[in-house]
């Protein structure tokens, strides 16, 4: 009989139990296939042995209803398995010794890196399909089609800001948010947006320029004291924790503050989740404020991530799933191996993405996609945001409004806060036939 394996890696995301539910059930139904669900990622495929690779048999009764459950009934885990020849190895051995010839892999830029280097260094034993999957919607798939997970998180992260903004409105108070996202700022932008925040920063709007503390908080102090200049008191602030991977290495230290050094994780990456970037923006501001005997607005931090990964996903991603999971059988069933399965454009037919493609020639990796500030969502969200424009430096009763709220004078206002404006992209939105 044959047998396919799912190995899920990277960070949890609402609906890879819908993807799980999808494989087993098709290769059963359809195929007569025995499915097994490696645990815990990579993590033990890279020992030595494969009685040390912890399986499970998945069938139809165990899988049954678990596409509406959020988590992962295979559990994950960050371990990279291409670190040493010797690991690949093991991987590659201890999948020939579990007889296991099909690969289906769920997971981001980073699962698919590996997945890729799985399936050159297997060779034709081996068939590896990958499917796409993060909150932080970074993956280029056709047609601007999200990663699944991305648009449940959107909801949810939604809702905690509506009720964060529920919550400033009442008190008067401001709040500083920090959305998960290391290369994108989609999931900082979709939940800013589908709350109505009134100010989301992204680190795609600083186009390829270094990000600063300074710039974070003039930004933020300007949309603060035009808010009150407008009679408003209150509001909330998103940022996108990927602000931090754009700093400089000093800056970057302040946000690790008491850390002999700035941690990495298994791929390399600076490990943002222990990074104090809302709370180091909101302690600058806090000494400005003090600073110039401005008015205390009174700064609240939040961050907002790990409560969304697990969440039962919403209708768009169970259906999602169930699409992306059925035709990552079909291009097994196809012969195919190395690629990511995508939707075409229009959504009606399925789009094999070969990984060896998708590569990055100067770093060897996944490449990633970021917002297009000059596309539609961004230059939509950044209509609502009362954010500091050049209308309002060439207006005098507005400029000594403002001025006069700052407690400097226009000039020093002008000096200081002069290049705001040019840290929001603005671009017209162009006109196209149906």
């Amino acid at each position: 009989m044959k047998i396919v394996a799912i190995v899920v890696g990277g960070g949890p995301a609402p609906g890879i139990n819908g993807v799980i539910a999808a494989v087993t059930q098709y290769s059963i139904l359809r195929r007569g296939w025995q499915v097994v669900g490696i645990l815990e990622g990579f993590k033990n495929l890279i020992k030595r042995g494969s009685e040390n690779v912890a399986c499970t048999t998945l069938t139809l009764e165990n899988t049954d209803k678990t596409h509406l459950e959020g988590g992962s009934i295979l559990k994950t885990s960050r371990v990279n398995p291409t670190t040493s020849e010797e690991s690949i190895r093991n991987v590659v051995a201890n999948l020939q010794a579990l007889n296991i010839r099909y690969l289906v892999t769920i997971g981001g830029d980073d699962t698919a890196h590996s997945s890729n280097v799985i399936a050159t260094a297997a060779g034709d034993f081996l068939r590896v399909i990958h499917v796409p999957k993060t909150i932080d919607n970074d993956l280029p798939l056709p047609g601007g089609h999200p990663t699944f997970g991305y648009t449940t998180a959107v909801h949810f992260g939604g809702q905690i800001l509506k009720n964060i903004l529920a919550d400033a409105r009442s008190v008067g108070r401001w709040y500083l948010a920090e959305a998960m996202g290391r290369k994108s700022g989609f999931l900082a932008l979709g939940m800013s947006t589908a709350a109505g925040c009134q100010l989301c920063l992204i680190p795609e709007q600083f186009g390829n320029n270094e990000v600063t503390l300074k710039s974070i908080c003039d930004c933020i102090e300007t949309t603060m004291i035009k808010r009150q200049a407008l009679g408003y008191t209150y509001g909330v602030v998103v940022l996108a924790e990927g602000l931090a991977e754009r700093m400089s290495p000093t800056e970057q230290a302040m946000l690790f503050k008491g850390m002999t050094s700035i941690p990495v994780d298994d791929h390399g990456h600076i490990r943002l989740e222990k990074a104090n970037l809302v709370e180091t923006v909101a302690s600058e501001l806090e000494k400005r404020f003090t600073s110039y005997g401005m008015w205390n607005y009174g700064l609240t931090t939040k961050k907002i991530g790990y409560e969304l990964r697990c969440q039962d996903p919403i209708a768009f991603d169970v259906q999602y799933t169930r699409m992306l999971g059925c035709s990552a059988m079909k291009l097994l069933d196809a012969g195919m191996s190395g690629v990511m399965v995508a939707l075409s454009r229009d959504s009606n037919s399925i789009v094999p993405l070969s990984l060896n493609q998708l590569k990055d020639k100067s770093t060897g990796r996944i490449m990633t996609r970021v917002v297009d500030c000059s596309g539609r969502d961004y230059q939509v969200a950044r209509e609502y945001m009362p954010h500091l424009t050049l209308d309002d430096f060439k207006e005098e009763a507005m400029l000594l409004k403002l001025s006069t709220l700052a407690k400097r004078t226009p000039d020093e206002f002008r000096r200081q806060f002069g290049h705001v404006p040019s840290l929001f992209p603005i671009y017209d939105l162009s006109f196209a036939d149906d």
